[in-house]
């Protein structure tokens, strides 16, 4: 039996929050505790289905021998009004990563959202020292563990993203600079998390996938809550031991930054970077379950008493070699950069002719943003209708009802033309007396007598076409058009 559990403050079962990935699957490799429960119930908050997979499950630990299991993650979100779906993967294992993936897209027949997250705590990762004294006896293990999980999962997960040229990836790692860990196996498990995304994004950019890093801040973990002796209710008692903990953050935060990416529009402008819960916090403005939004690199000074002298030479040494480093590296890029034979001119060729400029200053990236805004809006129509096609250009919907001729009835489209998005809304064709009181904004954007066309996000514009749509859709009701079921 599950050990009952409550949920968090700041969690109910409200569903107030808006639900922008409602309709989207996603996911969290690792989701049994930390970082990844936290950002498994944040994008079910947001409306994502999301399968939560891990080691540990009710009678069955994983070797760390914590408490945690993936049902429980599972319980959060049903007790919070979301949807999830727990299944014990061993994801070192190729067969059970593939045979999972198969059963998504055989269940729900997408997948949008991948978050790796496993062994983000790993004990065999916890020891600190120099590197020549460390103990690699499971050295082995743990890349595989920490690091081979990772990339197995991505093989299989981005498969069905490429399909349909758009998806995200997230490798979950520590820290916002190249370090992390404090021993010679940890380092090269959370330096390598961060070139993964960025090598699969070089790759995948072109596919529409995008895949990035992402690092909390200093983290409540279920095991660093222990560490310092209290719970999620009074965690503040924590800063009389370590004062930096005051700005510390639930796995909740990090959750929301994975969401808030996940529902962007341009997401793809972000990828192959490392980012962090603050700065995703600043740029997104979403809090924590307290409402507090914690900003770990907003502090201009961090408490380093309780480091002996020596480690803080040491660390500041690290971060001048680093950024000495990366610098040296900079300009090499740029160097081989310049060494490329000129760019195709193909506007479809890479990303960066993605944003090539259209007439009236439109970007390609700016269309992007209008076809992922006007899909959102039709979206949540589709209940009683079918979505025919759902990819980053063509969202089509038609009814179950089928006419004698047995063929579905057209209800509406999305679709990003080379300088416009079009919205095509069939039953003001079939009821006209629908656009009667249609204001001359919207009236001007019309071609033809069920198509509107835009070239920016206009929310005003668009809260008259939901109207318009949510009318539509009552038409095709009163018509009977959506009464029957396809056979």
């Amino acid at each position: 039996m599950a050990r009952s559990i409550a949920l968090p403050r700041g969690a109910t079962a409200s569903r107030a929050r808006r639900q922008d990935l409602k309709g989207q699957v996603a996911l969290v490799a690792g989701a049994t505790r930390g970082a990844g429960r936290g950002i498994a119930r944040a994008l079910a908050e947001a409306g994502a289905i999301v399968y939560c997979t891990g080691r540990s499950v009710p009678g069955r630990p994983s070797p760390y021998a914590r408490p945690e299991t993936i049902d429980e993650t599972a319980e959060l979100i049903e007790a919070a009004g979301g949807r999830a779906i727990p299944i014990r993967v061993d994801h070192t294992s190729e067969a059970e990563v593939e045979a999972l993936v198969a059963r998504i897209h055989q269940e729900q027949g997408r997948l949008d959202v991948l978050v790796n997250s496993v062994a983000g705590e790993d004990p065999l990762m916890a020891q600190y020292g120099p590197f020549w004294e460390s103990d690699v006896t499971h050295a082995e293990l743990v890349l595989r563990q920490a690091l081979l999980s990772h990339i197995l999962t991505a093989k299989h997960a981005v498969r069905p993203m490429i399909q349909r040229n758009r998806g995200l990836i997230v490798e979950v790692t520590e820290s916002d600079t190249l370090g992390g860990g404090g021993n010679p196996v940890a380092w090269s498990v959370k330096l390598a998390l961060k070139g993964l995304a960025l090598n699969m994004a070089s790759e995948l950019r072109v596919h529409g996938v995008t895949a990035v890093a992402v690092t909390p801040g200093f983290l409540r973990s279920e095991a660093m809550l222990e560490h310092f002796g209290v719970t999620e209710q009074n965690w503040r008692d924590g800063g009389a031991k370590d004062s930096n903990f005051l700005e510390s953050e639930s796995p909740l935060f990090v959750g929301r930054a994975v969401a808030a990416l996940a529902r962007d529009p341009r997401m793809l402008e972000r990828t192959g970077q490392l980012w962090s819960s603050w700065e995703l916090s600043r740029d997104y403005g979403f809090a924590d379950a307290d409402g507090r939004r914690p900003d770990w690199g907003a502090k201009d000074q961090l408490d380093f008493s309780m480091f002996p002298p020596a480690f803080l030479e040491m660390y500041r040494t690290g971060l001048e070699l680093q950024r000495d480093w990366l610098n040296r590296l900079a300009a090499r890029t740029e160097r081989a950069l310049r060494q490329l034979p000129a760019p195709r001119a193909d506007p479809g060729a890479t990303a960066k002719r993605r944003s090539k400029v259209h007439r009236g200053g439109t970007t390609r990236s700016d269309l992007e943003a209008v076809h992922a805004a006007l899909t959102a809006l039709m979206r949540p129509f589709t209940t009683e209708l079918d979505v025919k096609t759902d990819t980053a250009v063509d969202f089509y919907v038609e009814t179950r009802h089928v006419q004698k001729n047995k063929k579905p009835i057209f209800f509406g489209a999305v679709q990003l033309k080379k300088n416009y998005v079009s919205y095509h809304l069939m039953p003001v064709y079939v009821e006209p007396a629908l656009l009667k009181g249609l204001s001359v904004g919207l009236e001007k954007r019309m071609q033809g007598k069920a198509c509107f066309n835009f070239t920016e996000v206009d929310p005003k514009l668009f809260k008259e076409l939901a109207a318009l749509t949510r009318a539509g859709l009552a038409s095709y009701r009163r018509r009977g058009f959506l009464g029957a079921t396809r056979k």
